[in-house]
């Protein structure tokens, strides 16, 4: 997937990085990926007042549905940054995948509590 520059995101309250989480979670479903699962959000402060959230997610499904979760991601959730991804083959005979487990940490900016 090429990557592009990003602008820095601007600071979200708690529950609204939280609703991009869940929605992000949809859109993976939507993707037709199956065993869809978000991990806790995990706070790395970056700033005064500021911190980043990062949650990890796991599904499994082929490459055009990998792929299309990624680029409509991208699209529709640009306060969001995919971080990392790891695909794991899961292989139909020797020489071809047939799908693939999939992990990506997501992240965004959020206001830190006070």
């Amino acid at each position: 997937f090429p990557a592009a520059a990003q602008p820095a995101l601007a600071p979200l309250g708690t529950a609204e990085a939280q609703g991009l989480f869940t929605q992000a979670a949809a859109l993976a479903r939507k993707s037709r990926l199956d065993s869809v699962r978000v991990g806790a959000p995990l706070f790395t402060p970056v700033g005064k007042g500021v911190a980043q959230q990062r949650q990890k997610l796991w599904a499994t499904g082929s490459y055009q549905q990998l792929k299309s979760f990624v680029e409509t991601l991208v699209r529709q959730q640009p306060q969001l940054r995919l971080e990392e991804v790891m695909l794991v083959p899961l292989y139909q005979g020797a020489a071809q995948w047939k799908q693939a487990q999939f992990y990506a940490v997501l992240s965004t900016a959020v206001r830190a509590a006070r």
